[in-house]
């Protein structure tokens, strides 16, 4: 048995191995800790880079987009003009704000120089010239070359003036680019350049797409030398394209140095862009710093034919951001926990010298058990503290996928209770689309294949919504080798991806209706093409514009016009989805979509076709939807609607060509008339839009009484006995008093509602004739107007015939004025349907006479009784020798063919005097009297002369 004081020396060994082991332990946890923290760090880092990435390649390839479809819109345009660039330009450079300027190079050959500069100032660039940048980088007049690359079109023109006329090849490392790009037939982009027009110092860099001389062979390089054209053109600020990619990014201590791999030396350099953190903002430093915490990332981007080097470097501050107390919290407990314990030890060691040596070493061993489990449950404390406080979430999976242990981070992203999401497994909250996904990855981490892996899923919260993160998941081993656990940590991406669907949407939806623009629309199409060639189907292109838009805007303001366009985009897709499918995520699958293709214009492409007369019905059905009126801001507004239809594959097989061909469709729509639907043909005109004002009143004046009917007397020439009257429609507006004709009968007409106005005159004049019969009155002939639709009814001589026969007046005592260009609109049925009514015995009169292109041979073949001299001829009788001419031979003419002449707008006695003696029959106008109400006819009538 051991003596006391051996013992005790085994005692005293013992404190001092158990102090070395305390120590050990405390420094191994510290270590554990401290990686771990610089693990997170890392992950951290790594991800806001590739963010970053991410977000600059996204800037460049929009800005790459934009140059080709500069290229394109000239590649589809024969001649472009100033106007019509700047229109192009300005909407794409609205959407690309990091672009500097949009521009047009044409190719000008030496012989062609002076004659170009002219044709250039003609056009509206005053003094325009071609030059180039002197030694001193003055601009001055271009020196003598066979060829030319001068800037023309600039866009926005407005700080850009100075490069207006600059020849790009005067430039070495221009024309460097220039010839690349011409001999390749591919997009080029410069080396980093001083721009002409920046006056601040800013780097930036051209970017060039050729475009050859259309129907000309460019297979080779000296043919694509031959048949150059011209080139479109962006300019870019380097830092400009920067700052809008990283925009919609949190901010973060990450500096960001761009090189150009394709260039040497000094000028490799392209762009510093310092962390929004950083005191300094030296955007002009040029060396690559070298960082204490060496966390940085290194990526190469595709610029044109050109490559970036783009490198990410972490700034102090942010590693110091990632550093916490947890580390040193665990080193400062495990040295006072040693701490204690050794001073524990030691007070121990000098009490067991006063007792004996069976009670020193009980005690010893009892203290011993209770140190050591108060020790291993603060340990475990510690290290739950910070599982359950870290900053992302954290979750500890067994082999089954079952979760055992959640941190509050994970349960907050999901929105659960640690009690319900423990026991779950990861698969029951993950989106149903990316379960397997999960299953793979995590299946061959249990089996050991992996140790970690990374991967972007859809987790579901507790209230069904959606949340995108980042997964990192580790294996924990146990002693034999095998994985336990995994533990994963969980980066919410959310918000960042809602930053990149918000890009995606602005690229290919319109930002006012919300539909599919014009890109996307064309994307559609294409695949539908496809679909339609290997099903051998046919589907349709309806194209829509709106009837008089313009008139929205210039009467109720552009904020109306904006409302009403959205009010028609939602009933397009409401009028789909009553009887169409709007469109299905599944790409091998057809779609019915309503794109809004710019302006007034908007495209239904519509599938599932058996025969054109399906593409028929359905543009009815959307004619009757559209026409219902629009509610907007408290005003009542109606619009109609024409549309042109292309069908696939008799009409194009190619994309353009069935929009170009569907909209010239619609352009024949309303060239005839609009409100109503055409196929595609090849003769096709444009027409002008009409005044939309007054149309909601307008709609109601029928159902209001508004309408009423003055009458102006004609009277005999020689005796001034009163003949006849002509009825004129007069609409008494309850706020606006009376307004004449001629500023509602052309609304009328384009809205369609002259219709059921000419069908009011008719019975009204009947009615009006009857009451003065009725009342003792002289039988009164009375003239009234039929306009061209109204002559084109199919029902007129119905109408006439149920007027007269509920009147039971003589048809003698009606007078119908057609115009000389409705008659001539289509001769052989106008001379039918006058024939119709002259067999009712009604009076005809051709109105404005000489205003139009009467034909001789179909004159003398009408049953006239009257021509109606216009009031054109009448005006300056007495002045102009060419009108005296002209009233003579009408005169003259009219009675050779035993026809009456009626002479309006005359307001002189020296007019009528000319009239009478040149033999005019009849006299109408403000000498005699101007219109009345019907109420003030019957003293006319009485009286018998004026």
């Amino acid at each position: 048995m051991l003596s006391f004081k051996s013992r005790q020396d085994i005692f005293r060994i013992s404190t001092w191995v158990i102090i070395l082991g305390g120590l050990m332990l405390t420094a191994i946890a510290f270590t554990v800790v401290r990686n771990w923290e610089r693990q997170e760090l890392r992950a951290g880092f790594s991800i806001a880079a590739e963010n970053r990435y991410a977000a600059l390649e996204r800037e460049v390839k929009s800005g790459i987009e934009v140059i080709s479809s500069v290229r394109a819109f000239y590649l589809h345009a024969k001649v472009v003009t100033r106007s019509e660039f700047h229109n192009f330009a300005e909407s794409l450079l609205l959407k690309h704000p990091g672009i500097q300027a949009l521009e047009w190079i044409p190719h000008v050959p030496y012989s062609q120089r002076e004659e170009y500069e002219k044709a250039a100032q003609r056009d509206g660039f005053k003094d325009f010239q071609i030059t180039e940048q002197s030694a001193r980088d003055k601009i001055v007049k271009a020196g003598r070359r066979s060829e030319y690359f001068p800037v023309y079109f600039v866009e926005p023109y407005n700080g850009n003036e100075s490069a207006v006329g600059y020849d790009l090849a005067s430039d070495p490392l221009r024309r460097e680019t220039l010839d690349r790009s011409r001999d390749t037939g591919g997009i080029a982009a410069t080396a980093r350049i001083k721009l002409v027009q920046e006056e601040k110092g800013q780097s930036g860099l051209l970017v060039i797409y050729p475009v050859y001389q259309r129907n000309m062979p460019v297979d080779s390089t000296q043919n694509r030398k031959d048949n150059i054209r011209g080139f479109a053109a962006g300019v870019f600020l380097i830092g400009d394209v920067v700052e809008n990619a990283l925009t919609y990014l949190k901010p973060g201590g990450i500096d960001i140095y761009l090189h150009d791999n394709s260039a040497l030396g000094k000028e490799r350099f392209l762009y510093f862009h310092p962390s929004r953190t950083r005191k300094t903002t030296d955007s002009s430093r040029k060396e690559e710093p070298a960082p204490d915490s060496g966390l940085k990332i290194t990526r190469t981007l595709k610029v044109a034919d050109r490559e970036w080097q783009i490198l990410f470097v972490a700034t102090p501050d942010y590693v110091a951001s990632g550093h916490t107390w947890q580390p040193w919290g665990v080193l400062l407990a495990g040295l006072l926990l040693t701490a204690l314990l050794a001073g524990f030890l030691i007070v121990v060691t000098k009490r067991a010298e006063e007792l004996t040596n069976s009670n020193e070493l009980l005690l010893q061993e009892i203290a011993g058990h209770r140190k050591t489990e108060e020790a291993l449950r603060l340990s475990e404390e510690r290290f739950r503290r910070i599982f359950d406080e870290g900053p992302v979430g954290m979750v500890l999976v067994s082999p089954d996928y079952t979760i055992i242990a959640a941190n509050k981070a994970f349960c907050g992203l999901l929105e659960y209770s640690e009690q319900e999401i423990i026991g779950q497994t990861f698969v029951d909250l993950t989106y149903e689309e990316d379960k397997e996904k999960g299953r793979e990855f995590s299946g061959q981490l249990f089996a050991g294949s992996i140790s970690v892996f990374r991967l972007e899923k859809r987790y579901v919260r507790k209230d069904g919504g959606i949340v995108w993160a980042n997964i990192t998941a580790s294996a924990i081993h146990g002693k034999k080798g095998n994985v336990l656990y995994s533990l994963a940590t969980i980066e919410d991406l959310t918000e960042s991806k809602k930053a990149a669907e918000k890009i995606h949407l602005l690229h290919y939806y319109d930002s006012l209706t919300g539909l599919p623009n014009r890109t996307f629309h064309k994307e559609l199409m294409k695949r539908a093409i496809e679909h339609a060639q290997r099903h051998k189907e046919i589907f349709a292109l309806i194209y829509i514009g709106l009837d008089n838009f313009q008139r929205i805007n210039d009467s109720l303001g552009h904020g109306s016009g904006d409302l009403l366009l959205k009010a028609v985009a939602d009933r397009l897709t409401n009028a789909l989805r009553k009887s169409d499918d709007i469109a299905r995520s599944d790409e091998h699958e057809t779609m019915n979509v309503v794109s809004r293709v710019g302006g007034d214009e908007f495209i239904v492409l519509a599938h599932d076709l058996n025969q054109a007369q399906d593409a028929a019905i359905a543009s009815r059905r959307l004619l009757r939807e559209l026409s219902v009126p629009y509610d907007l801001g408290g005003r009542e507004v109606f619009i109609t609607v024409s549309i042109g239809i292309a069908l696939y594959p008799d009409d194009g097989t190619e994309v353009d060509d069935l929009l170009k061909n569907a909209e010239k469709a619609m352009r024949l729509t309303k060239s005839e008339g609009k409100n109503n639907y055409q196929f595609y043909s090849g003769s096709m005109n444009s027409s002008v839009l009409e005044l939309l004002t007054l149309e909601s009143d307008l709609h109601k004046a029928l159902e209001r009484n508004e309408l009423v009917l003055y009458y102006q007397p004609k009277v005999d020439a020689a005796t001034r006995t009163v003949k006849g009257m002509e009825a004129l429609i007069r609409w008494k507006h309850p706020h606006k008093g009376l307004i004449p004709p001629i500023q509602f009968i052309p609304l009328a007409e384009t809205s369609g509602l002259i219709l059921p106005i000419g069908e009011f005159v008719i019975r009204t004049v009947c009615g009006q004739v009857k009451t003065w019969q009725e009342a003792g009155y002289q039988q009164v002939n009375i003239a009234l107007n039929v306009s061209g639709r109204q002559f084109d009814q199919q029902n007129l001589i119905e109408i006439v015939k149920e007027a007269l026969q509920d009147t039971m007046i003589d048809p003698q005592c009606l007078e119908f004025e057609i115009t000389e260009s409705t008659i001539m609109r289509n001769p052989e049925k106008a001379m039918r349907i006058l024939t119709e009514l002259k067999a009712l015995g009604i009076q005809i009169a051709i109105d404005d006479f000489g205003t139009g292109y009467s034909s001789l041979s179909y004159l003398k073949r009408l049953p006239l009784d009257f021509l109606k001299i216009d009031h054109s001829f009448v005006k300056d009788l007495v002045l102009d020798p060419k009108d005296q001419a002209i009233v003579r031979a009408t005169i003259a003419m009219a009675h050779s063919l035993n026809l009456k002449t009626i002479a309006e707008g005359v307001e002189t006695e020296e007019q009528l005097h000319f009239l009478q003696e040149h033999g005019c029959d009849e006299i109408q106008g403000y000498l005699f009297s101007q219109p009345l109400p019907a109420e003030e006819i019957p003293e006319i009538l009485l009286n018998g002369y004026l």
